[in-house]
């Protein structure tokens, strides 16, 4: 009875027209709230189910769970010990998101990669990692490349940041896209995905242990008849180049070859004629373009 007294006053608090909509806004003003997020998990749980009960949206219901996800797992001085209890608590709010359907369309897409980065570090399964996975990759084109999950810098590791599970996940999330479109034939929400996986490499393919066969792999992941300009295609190859300056001829053409002279700027194209890291056909075929 008391859950429930509760979760009633709380629908009348946010369901209040005269009140703000966005839960985060009204935990700046409400002292409830914050009580609320700072409950006991399973306590927690049963308000959040009482909620539902009693028939309040997930467009409320989802941004208290995310409020108390940040609380206590994402952004806490709690989460700095990783341990079994943090793991077990991250599943089980992964399990009171509304994963499907509008309820999701409440969670904002960074939350989403800071769970999954999350559920990295903690360990979790692969079904979790999965559903995460697939949910982003419904609504890739509205992410944000800050938010993406980056692999940490680690000086005793022998190994690529390519070979990395952030970007496996990475790679996963954008073919999952791929392979969920209609066609693989230019779109403008796919050019906008292809552009924002070019951002991203640009950002990895600066490490010196990934093989050009591997970056040449990344670049795949995305159809290149996808990408409508070029230019951010090439900086991402020159990023390489720039890590990479020991390619032989063969190497560099292979990193090269889907670089399309035709689809570069006027900008990019007075960059790039100067770029000596370029196959010398390449810097012919943009002179001759010019």
């Amino acid at each position: 009875m008391c859950i429930e007294a509760l979760s009633f006053m709380a629908c009348m608090e946010i369901l209040d027209p005269e009140r703000c909509e966005r839960v985060n806004e009204i935990a700046e003003v409400d002292v409830w709230i914050n009580d609320l997020v700072a409950l006991p998990f399973e306590f927690f749980k049963r308000i959040i189910g009482s909620l539902r009960r009693q028939g309040m949206k997930e467009k409320y219901v989802t941004p208290i769970i995310v409020l108390y996800a940040s609380n206590w797992i994402l952004f806490s001085k709690r989460s700095a010990e990783i341990d079994s209890n943090s793991a077990s608590m991250l599943q089980s709010i992964l399990d009171l998101l509304a994963l499907r359907g509008r309820g999701s369309r409440a969670v904002p897409m960074g939350f989403y990669f800071t769970l999954l980065s999350k559920s990295i570090e903690l360990g979790l399964g692969n079904d979790n990692k999965a559903k995460l996975q697939d949910q982003r990759a419904t609504l890739l084109q509205f992410a944000q490349v800050e938010g993406y999950l980056y692999p940490e810098k680690r000086s005793s590791d022998s190994s690529s940041i390519s070979s990395s599970e952030e970007v496996i996940v990475m790679e996963e999330i954008f073919y999952g896209y791929v392979m969920s479109s209609a066609s693989h034939t230019p779109s403008t929400s796919g050019s906008l995905v292809a552009e924002l996986w070019n951002y991203y490499l640009s950002h990895i393919v600066s490490d010196p242990k990934m093989e050009p066969k591997r970056f040449t792999e990344l670049l795949e992941t995305t159809p290149i008849s996808w990408r409508q300009s070029h230019d951010q295609l090439y900086r991402a190859i020159n990023s390489f180049h720039q890590a990479h300056q020991d390619l032989n001829h063969d190497e560099k053409a292979a990193v090269c070859k889907y670089l399309n002279c035709q689809k570069l700027s006027q900008e990019a194209c007075v960059e790039a004629v100067q770029n000596d890291m370029l196959p010398l056909r390449l810097i012919v075929e943009i002179l001759f373009i010019q």
